[in-house]
């Protein structure tokens, strides 16, 4: 089934509990921070804990608003992301620590689900997701957190995707195997270990296209498949963060991986 579809969250809601788990540096963390500013918005009847995962060593730590991120450029975005994190606790976890585990096992407990948006896929950044992922999952395991929403890539575990004869999947099959090569082995890595070790726990990995800092929210996006994988391959990452906190509270695919992009005119 191909989704074109507006969030949920316009006509209903969950109590619950889920934690947000967002890298503090890249585009894909970017989206880990809109899901975090939903969720809240969802306060009281959903309970949010939220941690900024950074890999200290290189990347230092605090919670990702500074050197340029988040990477949010249309009129009004950055300033409405910063202003929903203003007097919200955000546990800020250095992911290559020996306690990352424990740390995270505090912020996962007794949450109904987890969103991860960790480590990152642009050039010369640190390369953590596979590892920041491993430790999200023994947290999660240890809690009994049942569902995990994890950020991945488009083109990566399923390359099909990059067949297409069309500029952006030649390009992006170009960088992946130059410019971000090893960020595609770090995410490939992530993607194994998801597909192969974590039978126990129902996870679905969501695999965006282009994640555009300059396009606004539509609340619409457009899941590929087999039969009909043409996206639009610039899409907003709040739009991507709305689809993951939507499968987070109300699950409707199940230990599986999906490529999303923007909803087609």
């Amino acid at each position: 089934l191909v989704r074109l579809a507006r969030s949920r969250f316009l006509e209903t809601t969950m109590i619950g509990k889920i934690a947000v788990l967002y890298g503090t540096r890249g585009g894909m963390g970017d989206v880990g921070k809109f899901v975090a500013s939903q969720a809240w918005a969802k306060s009281p009847e959903l309970a949010v804990n939220v941690a900024a995962l950074s890999w200290a060593p290189k990347e230092g730590g605090g919670l990702g608003f500074d050197k340029g991120y988040p990477d949010v450029t249309y009129e009004g975005g950055r300033a409405e992301l910063e202003a929903a994190f203003e007097g919200k606790h955000v546990e800020a976890i250095d992911a290559a620590a020996e306690d990352a585990v424990d740390r995270l096992r505090t912020v996962v407990e007794g949450c109904d689900a987890v969103v991860a948006c960790l480590g990152n896929r642009e050039p010369f950044m640190p390369r953590w997701v596979a590892r920041g992922t491993e430790t999200a999952v023994d947290a999660c395991r240890a809690a009994k957190v049942p569902r995990l929403v994890v950020l991945n890539s488009f083109g990566i575990a399923d390359e099909s995707v990059l067949r297409q004869n069309e500029t952006i999947p030649r390009i992006w099959r170009v960088l992946l195997a130059t410019l971000l090569r090893r960020a595609r082995t770090d995410l490939r890595q992530q993607a194994t270990f998801l597909a192969d070790s974590c039978d126990d726990l129902d996870v679905l990995v969501v695999k965006p296209a282009g994640l555009s800092p300059e396009k606004a929210p539509t609340r619409t996006w457009k899941v590929a498949t087999p039969d009909d994988n043409a996206i639009d391959y610039a899409v907003a990452k709040s739009d991507v963060a709305t689809f993951m906190l939507d499968e987070a509270l109300h699950p409707t695919m199940h230990a599986t991986a999906v490529t999303i992009g923007g909803a087609i005119a």
